[in-house]
């Protein structure tokens, strides 16, 4: 899951992604694991963040296990695609943030594009 390098495009910014992936298994008793990731994504819009991450994670991809079982890991859905707040990274750097007036809130993501 290689991207390639990105030219050196003035308009491009950082973008804070999350997205949740699915593992299945040959093994059929082997219960579904999810994952969730946050990528750091440099582009020139939100639409071509987004389109990076499908180019990322978008084909299934997988291994065989130690049993000899097949796993694979399908992207299930990205979450959200933001602009990270600030324009550098410094040693400690706020990337993502949210306001939730439900604590359940803070536990489930926007379905919004």
């Amino acid at each position: 899951m290689t991207t390639e390098p990105t030219t050196n495009n003035l308009l491009e910014k950082y973008y804070f992604v999350i997205l949740v992936s699915e593992s299945s298994s040959t093994d059929n008793e082997r219960a579904p694991l999810f994952e969730q990731s946050f990528l750091l994504i440099k582009a020139d819009s939100q639409d071509h963040a987004r389109q990076k991450v499908l180019d990322y994670a978008g084909q299934p991809h997988g291994f065989e296990n130690k049993f000899g079982d097949r796993i694979t890991w399908t992207l299930k859905q990205i979450l959200d695609v933001r602009p990270v707040l600030y324009d550098s990274l410094d040693d400690v750097t706020e990337l993502y943030a949210r306001f939730v007036d439900d604590l359940g809130e803070a536990f489930t993501v926007s379905n919004d594009p």
